[in-house]
């Protein structure tokens, strides 16, 4: 029964008005309860559920009136939701269990822990289900905030994973998490820098992760200030392209980033940077006559 009812909840959510929170607030306690339920079928169902109830939750912001916005009351009751309940499914406790003693002196010995008494396969799950559901979570609550807050630190969990699976899911979403998270803003260079770091992490994974964050390297390098931008160009572009030329069908990619770059970049920079030598490379030794074309 309860494993049904938390399968519709979403739907029963979308029936709610915006502003009756307190009904909305019971939806979520029945949620937070399904996470920890003894019944693995029903906790299964619910980390797959947070997606569509959130977003349902999410959608009703629009719902409310242009003069209530102003007032502000009942958008900021709505988000006050959204992000308890982030918090929630969020929580390092689903993996780790509720230990009280988890102190700095413990932190090394985490992964000892087991979830909740159960097998290691559902921490494997809420890690899965962490993972896919990321961008969802900063979408509809209040993006770089959160991050810095909270997310952050589940992030560098997720992405350094031993599970290939996980770590297919979130380099997936890198392209995602790097538009929302608007970098561009971000003060500091460290905080840039991170998503470098991040970016490298999965070049350096199978060929099948590679392939997943590969065609977003000048999207991310377009997000920093000028200075960091020509550096990363040498630094991280010209090396990726000369390891794209040695792979068995790294063609395509090997355009794309080109014709990313020379829209990102002034031409004279990058004739000064020898870039466009990769260009008659193409239209002189290309058998393809598709890849000729759009190399000149």
């Amino acid at each position: 029964m309860r494993k049904v009812c938390i399968e519709n909840l979403a739907n029963l959510i979308k029936f709610i008005k915006y502003d009756d929170i307190p009904k909305i607030k019971e939806c979520i306690e029945f949620f937070e309860k399904c996470l920890v339920d003894a019944n693995r079928w029903v906790k299964n169902q619910a980390l797959i559920q947070f997606g569509p109830i959130v977003h349902e939750i999410f959608l009703k912001i629009e719902k409310v009136p242009e003069s209530e916005k102003k007032k502000d009351s009942a958008v900021a009751a709505l988000k006050e939701q959204i992000n308890l309940m982030c918090l929630s499914y969020y929580n390092m406790k689903m993996i780790y269990g509720d230990k009280d003693d988890l102190d700095s002196s413990l932190m090394d010995k985490l992964d000892d822990y087991s979830f909740m008494q159960n097998k290691a396969d559902d921490v494997d799950k809420v890690k899965y289900y962490w993972a896919y559901n990321l961008p969802c979570a900063l979408l509809v609550n209040e993006k770089s905030k959160f991050w810095f807050s909270h997310m952050k630190n589940i992030y560098d969990l997720l992405y350094k994973d031993v599970l290939i699976n996980l770590r297919t899911t979130i380099a997936a979403s890198f392209k995602d998490i790097i538009d929302l998270l608007e970098i561009e803003k971000m003060e500091k260079e460290e905080e840039r820098q991170y998503f470098v770091t991040v970016l490298n992490h999965f070049l350096k994974d199978s060929e099948e992760i590679s392939a997943k964050v590969l065609p977003h390297i000048c999207k991310l390098i377009s997000k920093f200030p000028d200075e960091e931008k020509t550096e990363l160009l040498d630094s991280l572009i010209r090396t990726k392209i000369e390891s794209i030329k040695t792979m068995k069908n790294g063609r395509d990619n090997m355009i794309k980033m080109l014709e990313q770059i020379f829209d990102m970049f002034a031409p004279a920079q990058l004739m000064e940077s020898n870039f466009h030598e990769y260009l008659f490379d193409i239209i002189a030794n290309e058998r393809a006559i598709k890849y000729k074309i759009r190399a000149a």
